[in-house]
């Protein structure tokens, strides 16, 4: 087939089929508009709180690598979750809660695993948020529980 010919066979365009919304059906069985897919957040009282360290992840999220620890306490159930990035820096609040789960500061060229935090019990300092991730600020009762420090080891 030469070049010439190929703008001459005839173009054959397929049809896309239209993009789906997430929609509730109420009980009367018509549609009232889209699903509220947000996580439940947690509401605690703000201080510090003895929790163990239930997982440690590594994500990729807005734009940047974020360490992701949820914490919980055993006795009551409560669960709240501690977002920093992921920053060797020994200024960050990465390395000073590394720093305390790993019981010492890193070698050089060391890898800062976020494993080392998991099954470990830690004296957290629990506060609200006060904005959401592009800086916008949150009127009252917006807000939702966060670990905003990890300050001790304490099993």
């Amino acid at each position: 087939m030469s070049a010439a010919s190929q703008f001459t066979q005839p173009l054959v365009m397929q049809q896309r089929k239209p993009a789906r919304s997430v929609e509730h059906e109420s009980r009367e069985g018509r549609s009232d508009g889209p699903v509220f897919t947000e996580p439940e957040r947690p509401h605690l009282k703000a201080g510090e709180r003895d929790m163990c360290c239930r997982s440690a992840v590594l994500q990729n999220r807005f734009g940047r690598q974020v360490v992701k620890l949820n914490f919980f306490d055993p006795l009551s159930g409560d669960a709240v979750d501690f977002f920093v990035n992921a920053n060797a820096g020994t200024g960050s609040k990465f390395f000073e809660a590394w720093v305390i789960a790993n019981g010492a500061p890193p070698k050089p060229r060391q890898v800062m695993s976020v494993r080392v935090f998991r099954g470990k019990f830690f004296c957290v300092e629990i506060g609200e948020t006060t904005q959401t991730f592009n800086k916008t600020k949150l009127k009252p009762g917006e807000g939702y529980s966060v670990v905003k420090r990890v300050l001790r080891r304490t099993l």
